[in-house]
């Protein structure tokens, strides 16, 4: 209610409370719209909010968390700046029980396809805010899904749309034991596994053992926590090993270099013809030509002989693509290493651009 945002309504969907909630809704009747009946579940009192709201920008809370002040604001100006936009997310802060600070979220980061299907959900779900038109094209959440209702959403809009991130921290979400993330166990780790599954081509992305080892954790400290402190040290191992594979999983980096394997997933363009990749290969001895073969969906669809150091084009004419969304995987015959840095390195990644020419 302390947003400055004028436009903003007010949905609240209670699954039928039995305690004092009823009376806090009407405490604040005329100030927003209530419904309290039984339903099937979170995902379905979601897509009640959703189907009823009237706004072109929509988002939930849910009853844990809470948002930044100003958070609405801020959203509906990155959507007026960027209108291709659909989906937008920002930075947030994981907070406790009480409503004291713990630490920000800390696996936030620009929007990635390929890591987001195959490496963790790295989106704060109270941080998002999307256009309602969305739905036109995709199915609201998915009403089966207990714990990845919004992962599954975050896939199926970057697949099909442009989503933004913001550097600013937009919400705050609420941790300790009792909430449905902490205590879903095994059954939340087969679902995270499905969802994985279902969008992507790896039976055994990273994801699954990271999501592994970390249920498994979770489960042991709350049932067996004598066994649990035996066998801690072996999950800090874990931890750290796959951590390890992680920081190269993809070999796409965050200040735009590509390992000699790199990997991406991307949304092919309406009416898009080709899709240019603006790379740049380091002057370096021995390094010269450079040959990169590219991948698109698990089949060899192209090599690119590259003889001269500086910028360079990629050029990949997607009308050989029959699926809406591809994976896109070069290889490069030859790597560096920089003196201080144990990445393996081929070249530089400008940019992507689709052209309809």
């Amino acid at each position: 209610m302390s947003q400055d945002y004028p436009n903003v309504e007010y949905l609240v969907v209670d699954g039928g409370s039995t305690d004092e909630t009823l009376g806090v809704l009407k405490s604040y009747e005329g100030r927003l719209s209530w419904v309290s009946e039984r339903d099937a579940g979170q995902t379905d009192a979601i897509n009640k909010g959703l189907k009823k709201s009237r706004g072109e920008i929509v988002c939930w809370l849910n009853s844990d968390d809470t948002y930044e002040p100003g958070a609405i604001a801020k959203a509906v100006d990155y959507f007026n700046a960027n209108p291709d936009v659909m989906l937008l997310y920002g930075e947030g802060n994981e907070i406790a029980e009480d409503g004291s600070f713990l630490h920000r979220f800390p696996a936030t980061q620009r929007f990635d396809l390929w890591t987001l299907t195959y490496v963790h959900d790295y989106i704060l779900q109270p941080t998002t805010f999307f256009k309602k038109e969305v739905f036109d094209t995709i199915d609201y959440p998915k009403e089966e899904l207990h714990w990845c209702m919004d992962w599954d959403l975050w896939v199926r809009i970057g697949q099909n749309f442009e989503v933004g991130y913001i550097d600013q921290v937009l919400a705050n979400s609420r941790i300790y034991s009792d909430t449905k993330t902490g205590s879903g166990g095994i059954k939340r780790f087969k679902e995270i596994a499905m969802v994985m599954r279902s969008h992507g081509k790896k039976r055994f992305p990273l994801g699954y053992f990271l999501y592994g080892v970390d249920s498994i954790e979770t489960i042991c400290k709350g049932k067996w926590p004598f066994l649990y402190n035996v066998i801690s040290p072996f999950f800090f191992y874990a931890r750290k090993i796959l951590g390890g594979i992680q920081a190269n999983y993809q070999g796409v980096y965050a200040d735009k270099w590509l390992g000699p394997k790199a990997s991406l997933m991307l949304a092919q363009g309406k009416c898009t013809k080709k899709i240019q990749f603006d790379i740049e290969v380091p002057s370096i001895e021995n390094h010269l030509p450079l040959v990169a073969r590219v991948w698109i969906n698990g089949k060899f669809t192209l090599e690119s002989f590259i003889s001269t150091s500086g910028r360079s084009h990629i050029i990949i004419e997607s009308n050989i693509i029959s699926s809406n969304v591809f994976e896109i995987e070069f290889r490069f015959d030859k790597h560096f290493s920089p003196d201080n840095d144990p990445r393996r390195l081929s070249c530089l990644l400008h940019g992507i651009t689709y052209n309809s020419d």
